[in-house]
């Protein structure tokens, strides 16, 4: 699990995050959906196409 803890982070010139969080396994989600209830900015992103990190199988496409 990856998580980078920036003070500020602008993407665009309107957005601002506070947390960037890399992957989309069990954990990673976990702890961007709890950062985001408690009202932090949260990036969250992953390098494959679809979500699940080692726990997923099929990507949505395969899946159809």
């Amino acid at each position: 699990m990856y998580v980078i803890i920036v003070a500020e982070i602008c993407l665009q010139a309107d957005v601002v995050h506070q947390f960037v969080v890399l992957g989309t396994g069990l954990a990673e989600c976990i702890l961007s959906g709890l950062l985001s209830v408690e009202g932090k900015k949260v990036l969250h992103m992953d390098r494959n196409d679809y979500y699940g990190g080692d726990s997923a199988s099929l990507n949505l496409t395969q899946a159809r």
